[in-house]
């Protein structure tokens, strides 16, 4: 993993939204590995240092995860 990872990079969540965390999470990711700020191959946190960056569960992360192997922007 990279060091240099980190939620400021990425953006944050917020549990006062009417968005599902785990949409936010996905929607941060999608739009980072769209823009390239996350370079394509880039190996990511797992989802328990994920959930630890972005102060929510581990669920939540797997699901962004999960939607984001759906639409085939990272491997799982």
């Amino acid at each position: 993993m990279n060091d240099n990872f980190n939620s400021h990079l990425i953006g944050q969540v917020f549990k006062s939204s009417p968005t599902p965390l785990y949409h936010q999470l996905f929607s941060l990711f999608k739009a980072r590995i769209l823009d390239g700020t996350l370079a394509l191959g880039l190996r990511l946190p797992p989802e328990e240092k994920l959930a630890d960056l972005f102060k929510v569960s581990r669920i939540t992360a797997k699901r962004a995860m999960d939607d984001l192997a759906a639409e085939g922007l990272v491997e799982r």
